[in-house]
């Protein structure tokens, strides 16, 4: 199987298996507040932001990893095991640091979450389960990087789907049994030791030449300037993904950390799926750049963009008038915290999903330039914004102090791809404008319809009318040229409507 037909197949169970755990995870969630309170969820949420941080110490060796094992005559080679056998050296500095840190935050945790004292303790263990967690982790993701360089998406998307799939019920089993939110982080434990065992036991059935090789510390050298890089950029990342929480927690309380989550459930989503969408690409892109096929990789970037902010502006305005509508039948309107901080959450919401093809190919070229320095900026940034507007405005005032310092980078890395593909923005809009402009304003005019003559009062009606809104985004393009096509294959009749 070539390697677009790998991805385009893990793509597929990717997606559709991660609607699939969506929906299972929207179910068990309304489940879990008839066992936890809205309070309680929001300190695991709170107890999980602050672990999250401590994974800051995590710098990027998967990533440089991929980057090598791309590479055909060097994956064959028996230095391929020196390799791993270094990044498993780094990765166990990191898990010492691991321990440490963790260690220290336990100590003070009462200092840097707001926790009533009859929590205390029960967040305590929250937190020790979750950093032993995120210390195995640290070694479990080095199956997975293997078989992502090869290109295996099917075999590593399906687990990962069958075990959020299975996290969401195991959840709930041990929450009826009386453990509390110490079942959150001990599911995920449980989960991850069983998925690194069946990856472990498919690499050497699959790639026996694959094993722990002999250690050469001077050829750690690239690794780690690779991995210093890249982990200042993942400060910037992790920030604009757990930091919020912590910061929700401690200026306006517990509360309205699970108004934002729920709020910001589906949001949220838009940019997991777009970064799954790219993500699969990594590899290719590693080795277009490995080969100097700069027209190919500018063809592909081209592509892959402008797919992503026509369906990043499709998605944000579906999100804004279907929301609240979905969150009220999920689990009440009490729980969704409002329209004025929708219209922060689906601004930053756009910005991430459209520009998140940029970070992989400033990976894959290794060339990180100021990003470093413009990510230490926007982390001072982002926690200074969001402490001082929200100190004044509240819950809006976080949000928005949080967005706009969160976007530097975005905007940065998109200078920076584009320049290191010398591609022009004048290039990108004339080779995308219509494929983003006309499908949407078409579905702007149809949702705006809907939003004047819909009564949504149930998921049924809920579900019809997203799918006339969804429709109606594919009537300019896609589904005149599905008709016309002449090719074969039903897939490769969407392959060719979408410009796959």
């Amino acid at each position: 199987m070539s390697n677009k037909k790998k991805i385009i197949h893990g793509s597929i169970i990717d997606v559709f298996g991660n609607i699939a755990s969506s929906i299972v995870s929207f179910v068990f969630i309304k489940l879990y507040f008839n066992i936890v309170t809205k309070e309680e969820y929001g300190i695991w949420l709170a107890i999980n932001g602050v672990a999250s941080l401590i994974g800051l110490v995590d710098i990027g060796v998967d990533q440089f990893l991929i980057t090598q094992l791309t590479n055909p005559k060097l994956f064959d080679d028996k230095k391929i095991n020196t390799i791993i056998s270094n990044s498993i050296i780094i990765k166990t500095i990191i898990a010492f640091l691991f321990i440490i840190v963790g260690y220290i935050v336990y100590i003070f945790l009462p200092l840097l979450v707001n926790v009533p004292i009859s929590y205390l303790d029960v967040a305590k263990s929250t937190f020790s389960i979750n950093i032993i967690y995120l210390i195995l982790n640290i070694f479990f993701n080095s199956s997975m990087t293997i078989l992502i360089a090869k290109n295996h998406f099917s075999l590593v998307n399906s687990i990962v789907v069958v075990g959020s799939i299975i996290n969401s019920f195991l959840v709930f089993i041990l929450l009826k049994q009386g453990l509390g939110i110490v079942s959150f982080p001990l599911t995920l434990l449980l989960i991850g030791i069983i998925q690194f065992m069946i990856l472990i036991w498919y690499i050497n059935k699959t790639y026996p030449h694959i094993r722990l090789g002999k250690i050469d510390l001077k050829g750690q050298k690239e690794m780690v300037s690779y991995s210093f890089s890249f982990q200042i950029t993942k400060i910037a990342y992790v920030v604009r993904n757990q930091f919020l929480f912590i910061a929700i927690n401690n200026i306006v309380g517990p509360l309205y950390v699970t108004l934002y989550s729920i709020t910001n459930r589906i949001p949220q989503m838009v940019g997991i799926y777009m970064n799954k969408l790219v993500s699969p690409f990594f590899p290719t892109f590693c080795e277009l750049v490995n080969d100097d096929q700069n027209e190919k990789l500018k063809s592909l970037v081209i592509r892959m963009t402008k797919f992503l902010v026509r369906y990043s502006i499709f998605f944000c305005l579906g999100v804004y008038f279907f929301n609240r509508s979905f969150i009220t039948i999920w689990v009440g309107e009490d729980k969704f915290s409002g329209i004025p901080s929708l219209i922060w959450l689906l601004l930053f919401t756009f910005i991430t999903s459209s520009f998140c093809g940029f970070g992989i190919i400033i990976y894959a070229t290794k060339k990180f330039e100021k990003l470093p320095i413009i990510s230490i900026i926007e982390v001072l940034m982002t926690i200074g914004l969001t402490f001082l507007i929200g100190k004044s405005y509240g819950f809006i005032g976080v949000l928005a102090g949080f967005v706009i310092g969160s976007s530097i980078s975005q905007f940065y890395m998109a200078y920076l791809a584009f320049k290191q593909i010398r591609l022009s923005l004048v290039q990108f809009i004339n080779a995308s404008w219509q494929f983003i402009l006309f499908p949407n304003l078409i579905s702007l005019f149809v949702i705006l319809g809907i939003n004047k003559i819909a009564l949504i009062t149930n998921i049924y009606s809920f579900l019809f009318w997203c799918v006339i809104y969804s429709l109606s985004n594919f009537c300019y393009f896609e589904f005149p040229q599905i008709i016309k096509s002449k090719e074969k294959s039903f897939v490769n009749k969407i392959r060719s409507a979408f410009q796959l």
